[in-house]
């Protein structure tokens, strides 16, 4: 499936989660995006909905593949505030 996408031609951003937990939205953590699955927990489905439509209409989430995880006790913030310096973060594919 993944090197399909990656070979087809088409931008894509492949989107990896350890699981979700049943938390809300948010919830006393903060979303990391991250390209090693070093230390990635579950994280709650509407923040991995936010981080899928987000990767959608981002042009620095082109051609990425990156683990989604929460990092706990730190700062909350509105998901979408911060999405996109993320995205910038994230070091795209080459073939």
């Amino acid at each position: 499936g993944e090197e399909t996408l990656r070979h087809s031609g088409l931008c894509y951003a492949i989107v990896r989660i350890a699981g979700y937990n049943e938390l809300p939205s948010g919830e006393s953590s903060s979303v990391f995006l991250q390209q090693s699955d070093d230390d990635i927990v579950p994280v709650a489905r509407a923040d991995v909905a936010d981080v899928c439509v987000s990767s959608l209409l981002d042009p620095n989430a082109s051609n990425v593949c990156f683990y989604m995880t929460k990092k706990s006790g730190l700062k909350q913030y509105n998901i979408d505030d911060n999405l996109s310096e993320k995205f910038i973060g994230l070091e795209p594919e080459k073939f």
